[in-house]
């Protein structure tokens, strides 16, 4: 630890009596803090860099001074400062002295946890308060109208930290392409008196809610006033995967990010249209100095020995993918507005429900939240995989129902792919021609449409469901012999023949060669189906996957045949469009593959351009656990691998009621929800979420035809009765095909 030399203090200290104690108070990676007492008992603060400097730039005794200089006797609320001593000789470093100000810093939940809830919410709108009074104090009013450069400033920042991205790691990857992402959005910014490292952890606040003094003026400049409300922001209630940042602000009583972000667009003016781009900035930026910080310690130049560098690894690859997650979701800018201003969709605005605010995956905007989940319909009676005129109506129902996506049924890349006869493919351009109506409809509806691209394996052959009639088709009746990684039968069908590695590269090929023609028929989202025991999850499981070559035995084998397959569709499918992947996340039987695996090989698929995971369960053998199913009883699976890899994810399972589905994603469970038979029995089923939701009929996705039926607005209350009432859970031994 950095001692403090107390006993040459004296000739920046005039008023203090000596002889002078000090005690560390703030440290890590910022600036050290002393508390300095003399011999009756008064008291300053003395600021100084740490011994060795992590972040350049970060420590700036000069800078910090002269800031809180010129803001003393502002609105804006700082230690009076009282001397600054620029010479490194006297201590070892420059430094400065303030007052010493009283009161709690909110460094964790356990400070949080010791103010009441009141105070909380008063300290969350007096903190965007000083943070409007900052961003409303003209520089040249106060002296400070050369300080740095506010031209250019997002443009020079994006250079600056892109100098920490080194290597090829999957941290270095995820960075490069945010990086990218920023650069080519470059927003036409303002410019206003900047923080630069806003956030809870550093004011000092009262018992009673009040801010006493803001800190950590070292890294202030002029630039975009948006920054800073984006850094506030991504400290604010940290997502899924982002707990290790400084904790407190989710517990009750604290306002909301959209609260926050309200605020501060009524006090400054501020257009927050584009408030995801900064968001996705500050957790890109954040990334790339703990990145720095890393290579620092890893270099032996840190100023700590007990540093994980691992963990800082950890952190940044999270915190990158963060990046990600915010520039590629962000939603569109709301038409809807308080006063003439966009409303922050980027942080969920308070007057429209999770579900219904748009998301965007790489170039495809979403209008909401609700997705058809991909449902078999068994319904091509002429066998040659060619969608009819029953795919155009029950995708295109669901698409004026509502749906913000309608995804097709499992959609075969080869004939012998096919889970029946009575199955949709894409493995020929007649296929794609008549998809291609489907797919016009359903955009004209408003609704994006995704195709699911699969392979049945040793699950492929059986009869339609409307058959009832169990077993392997024989060939005699039509059937064709099943395929799989390894001879292992699935209970009650055939012994599969098992793939060699020719056979395995031409199969890998026409996943490809599909996505090719998913596009040309005007497709906007291509998900592969990798769970419920199709072929890909085949692969992936202990259970049904043998093999001793390339493609069984360890992880990274069982593996490779789903990575072929991206890298394959990713060849033929256009880089603005977006790549999903269903997975099990639980095979309910032991020595299966495992949520922990999902979680990984997720995370290792983002560099290989998937956009989302959609979560499900079971399939590759028959359950051998016990399944307590209830309403949303796979929503965990979900939530888990969006915490594991940063990817976002869609939520499957008994998601019935509107305020359950809304509680999905206010919970951070998911980013969007997949309906699949409570779709079938209504098509219009976010018409009704719509109206239970309190979402006003005009901004509700009716056709223009259906407005004259439109549901009437429901009371909460009786949403709340109804919803209770609905979805009792139950227990059952079988999951269902």
């Amino acid at each position: 630890m950095t001692t403090l030399p107390v006993e040459r203090l004296g000739p920046w200290l005039p008023d203090l009596e000596p002889p002078f104690t000090a005690e560390l108070i703030a440290g890590g990676r910022s600036n050290l803090t002393y508390r300095v007492t003399d011999a009756v008992g008064r008291r300053v603060a003395v600021r100084r860099p740490p011994a060795t400097v992590e972040v350049a730039g970060a420590h700036d005794m000069a800078r910090e001074h002269r800031v809180q200089a010129a803001l003393h006797g502002t609105a804006v609320h700082v230690p009076t400062p009282l001397a600054l001593c620029e010479d490194p000789g006297p201590i070892g470093a420059p430094f400065l002295v303030t007052e010493f100000v009283e009161g709690p810093v909110v460094r964790d939940t356990a400070a949080a946890a010791a103010l009441t809830p009141q105070a909380r919410r008063r300290i969350g709108f007096a903190l965007v308060d000083e943070l409007v009074a900052l961003h409303r104090t003209e520089p040249t009013a106060i002296g400070l109208g050369d300080l740095g450069r506010p031209d250019g400033y997002l443009a020079r920042q994006l250079r600056r930290w892109s100098g920490a991205i080194t290597g090829d790691s999957t941290t270095a990857t995820l960075l490069r392409e945010g990086h990218r992402a920023l650069r080519a959005e470059l927003p036409d910014s303002a410019a206003a008196l900047l923080h630069g490292d806003f956030r809870l952890d550093n004011v000092i606040v009262s018992e009673a809610g009040e801010i006493r003094a803001v800190l950590d003026w070292e890294l202030s400049t002029r630039g975009d006033p948006l920054t800073d409300l984006g850094w506030l922001l991504l400290y604010w209630r940290p997502g899924p995967g982002l707990d290790f940042l400084p904790g407190g602000s989710e517990l009750e009583g604290f306002p909301t990010a959209a609260e926050l972000a309200g605020r501060y667009a009524a006090g400054t003016g501020a257009d927050l249209g584009r408030l995801g781009y900064y968001l996705g900035f500050a957790a890109w930026r954040l990334a790339a100095i703990t990145l720095g910080v890393r290579d620092r310690y890893r270099g032996g130049s840190g100023s700590g020995s007990t540093v994980d560098v691992d963990r800082l690894d950890t952190e940044a690859e999270l915190l990158a993918a963060a990046a990600l997650r915010h520039l590629w979701l962000r939603p569109s800018p709301s038409p809807r507005s308080s006063g003439d201003r966009p409303m922050p969709d980027a942080v969920a605005a308070a007057d429209r429900p999770l579900l219904f605010t748009p998301l965007r995956l790489r170039e495809l905007t979403v209008r909401n939240r609700m997705w058809l989940s991909p449902m078999c319909q068994y319904s091509v009676e002429a066998r040659d995989g060619v969608p009819t005129d029953w795919h155009l109506v029950h995708l295109g129902g669901r698409a004026a129902g509502g749906f913000g996506l309608v995804m097709t049924e499992g959609t075969a890349v080869t004939p012998q792919g096919r889970i029946s006869p009575q199955d949709t493919g894409l493995w020929d351009d007649d296929q794609a021609a008549a998809w291609a109506r489907v797919v016009a409809f359903v955009q004209g509806q408003g609704a994006a449409a995704g195709v699911q691209l699969a392979h049945a394996g040793r699950k492929a052959s059986t009869w339609a469901m409307a058959l009832k009639r169990d077993g392997t088709i024989p060939a005699a009746d039509g059937g064709w012999p099943p395929v799989a990684p390894s001879p292992v039968a699935y209970p009650g069908l055939d012994v599969p023949h098992e793939l060699a590695p020719e056979e395995i590269a031409g199969i890998v090929a026409a996943f490809g060669a599909a996505a090719g023609r998913a596009d040309r028929a005007g497709f906007d989202l291509v998900e592969l189906h990798g769970a419920h025991g199709y072929l890909i999850h085949q692969f992936l499981s202990p259970l049904s996957n043998v093999r001793t070559d390339a493609y069984g035995g360890s992880f990274e084998n069982r593996t490779r045949f789903l990575r072929e397959v991206v890298v394959a569709v990713r060849e033929s499918w256009p880089a603005g469009k977006p790549l999903s992947v269903r997975f099990s996340g639980s095979e309910w039987a032991a020595g299966g593959w495992t949520l922990a695996e999902t979680g990984e090989l997720a995370r290792q698929l983002r560099p290989l351009g998937v956009d989302l995971v959609d979560v499900s369960s079971g399939g590759v053998v028959p359950p051998q656990e016990r399944i307590t199913v209830g309403p949303g009883y796979q929503v965990g699976f979900a939530s888990e691998v969006r915490t594991l890899s940063g990817l976002p994810t869609a939520a499957v399972g008994m998601i019935t009621e509107p305020a359950q589905a809304e509680q999905v994603l206010a919970d951070g469970g998911a980013d969007v929800l997949l309906f699949g038979r409570v779709a079938l029995r209504e098509p219009a089923w976010p018409l009704r979420a719509a109206a239970e939701l309190g979402v006003p009929r005009d901004d509700a996705p009716y056709p223009t035809q259906y407005t004259k039926g439109a549901w009437p607005r429901t009371d909460p209350a009786r949403t709340a009765a109804r919803t209770a009432a609905r979805i009792p859970a139950r227990t059952r031994g079988n999951a269902d095909r």
